[in-house]
């Protein structure tokens, strides 16, 4: 286990990190947007 295996190691790891923060980004903005219109059409209704 040399240099080699260490690159792709923390490249992979970066990308999980950065693909689970986007996904997380991603249903919170849905869930509050999901939430928001929830809220408006409460009344209305």
């Amino acid at each position: 286990m040399d240099d080699i295996w260490a690159y792709p190691y923390r490249l992979g790891i970066g990308l999980f990190f950065l693909a689970s923060t986007v996904a997380f980004m991603v249903v919170f903005i849905g869930i509050a947007m999901w939430l928001e219109k929830a809220l408006k059409d409460d009344p209305n209704s």
